[in-house]
């Protein structure tokens, strides 16, 4: 989907998220670039900005017993 009004990211192990609005501004992505961006999320919290950055929360760690493998094609 693409972005929505409450969509945040955890951006450190320690569980800190960031709004997303604030992570494109963060990362200079023009504005009108932000409404295409594809993102795979659970309800408001965003597991993937495609093409940026893999949320924190959903990495794999020794701990993980559950895969989820997503492939994106497109633009």
């Amino acid at each position: 989907r693409h972005r929505e009004a409450g969509d945040y990211i955890v951006i450190d192990k320690h569980g800190k998220t960031q709004k997303l609005k604030q992570y494109f501004i963060n990362e200079k992505i023009p504005q009108e670039m932000r409404d295409s961006i594809w993102l795979v999320a659970d309800g408001s919290q965003i597991m993937w900005i495609v093409g940026y950055r893999q949320s924190i929360g959903y990495q794999i760690t020794e701990k993980t017993t559950k895969i989820m493998e997503i492939c994106f094609e497109g633009k």
